[in-house]
This record gives C-alpha cells, structure tokens and sequence, in this order.
C-alpha cells in the first residue's frame, strides 16, 4: 500500500489523523462497550467460562475458554469484551508471555497468557 489506502479492502486513504493513539484507545473502549451491550446473554456465559478455566488453571489462553462448550457470538470482538470484563472483576491479570493459539481459525497468532487471580488448587485436580 502506498498511503492511499485500499479500495479493494474498503480501507480509506492513510493520513496522520489515521494515527492518534489516545483517539485509537477511545474508539476501541467504546466499541467494547456497544459489543458487550449487545450480548448480555453471550457475555455472562463467556464470564461463566473464564471464571471455571480460572479456577482450574493457573495461566491459560483465550483458547481454553473456547473448549468450555461456549458458543461463537454473533460478534466477532466478544470475547474482548468479555476478557476486559474479567480483568476489572479481579478474576485474570496479563502476562508478558505469548504463546501461539492452537485454533485453526487464529492460524497459530500469538495470544497473551493470563494469569488466573481466583486459582483453587483443589479444582486443578479434577
């Protein structure tokens, strides 16, 4: 791409307006927002299932929450909102670790590591 952005993808032309970190943070909160608005009903399930990884395990991957038999949203940033959700609950913390993802979908991209806050070494066991 030269700056003139992409037709073919629907990507207008690249400016320096293009690129404002503090706007770019702001968009994405608010899109976090309406998404998680959206689907009350997908985001408490998605809770659901990050809370029972996080007990079981004591660092995971978004991917782990996908095998606890949760449903793919409607939208497809979901599980963002979701993990933001359990990080302001106290439930998870961010690692610096990446690790590839495992689902064919995510063709091996790295995702963060979380670190479970709400570890029970008894639920391990099971």
């Amino acid at each position: 791409m030269n700056g003139q952005g992409s037709l073919e993808f629907g990507l207008p032309p690249a400016s320096p307006r293009s690129f404002d970190g503090e706007e770019s943070r702001a968009l994405r909160d608010v899109a976090l927002e309406r998404v998680e608005r959206a689907s009350r009903a997908w985001q408490e399930k998605a809770i659901a299932a990050i809370r029972n990884v996080a007990r079981r395990r004591k660092t995971f991957l978004v991917d782990d929450v996908w095998l606890e038999d949760l449903e793919q949203p409607r939208e497809g940033r979901a599980m963002g909102a979701a993990i933001r959700r359990a990080l302001s609950e106290g439930i998870i913390e961010r690692t610096e670790e990446f690790r590839p993802s495992a689902r064919r979908t995510s063709h091996s991209t790295p995702r963060r590591v979380w670190r479970s806050l709400i570890f029970e070494e008894k639920e391990a066991d099971r």
